[in-house]
């Protein structure tokens, strides 16, 4: 997968450091990510979010030894996939063979409510009001 490939180029230069049994802390610079890769999160927040291992899970599965496959999400799996693409979706005919219904249907009303909403900013205390005219600024 390109995605999992690119995860792998941003991991190079990252150190993993076991914590416990399945968590590391994984650090670069003044950059650093706690991963565990038995509830398959880190704290960038990106395998979270995307089911695919971040370059921080990359690091601490290579201190693991472990294949990156095993941990990416299931929804990424042939299966789903299959499953997904399994039903079709009919099709059906252009505008000009649809029945016609008598009743004409209209838009609901458009109700302006933001009117009167717009107010000038009242200075606080000690502060100048100015006007800008042209360009120039001159108190009031």
């Amino acid at each position: 997968m390109k995605k999992l490939e690119k995860e792998k180029d941003k991991s190079r230069w990252w150190q993993a450091i076991r914590a416990a049994a399945g968590k590391y802390s994984v650090k670069h610079g003044v950059q650093g990510f706690v991963v565990s890769l038995l509830d398959k999160t880190c704290s960038c927040k990106t395998w979270n979010l995307s089911g695919l291992p971040c370059a921080h899970a990359r690091v601490a599965m290579r201190e693991q030894r472990t294949k990156v496959e095993d941990y990416v999400h299931d929804y990424y799996s042939i299966e789903k996939y299959k499953k997904a693409y399994a039903y079709t979706i009919n099709p059906i005919n252009g505008r000009n063979l649809w029945e016609q219904v008598g009743v004409q249907i209209h838009p609901p009303e458009f109700k302006d409510t933001k009117k009167n909403l717009a107010f000038k900013r009242r200075p606080e205390e000690g502060e100048s009001s100015c006007r800008k005219r042209c360009g120039m600024v001159s108190n009031v």
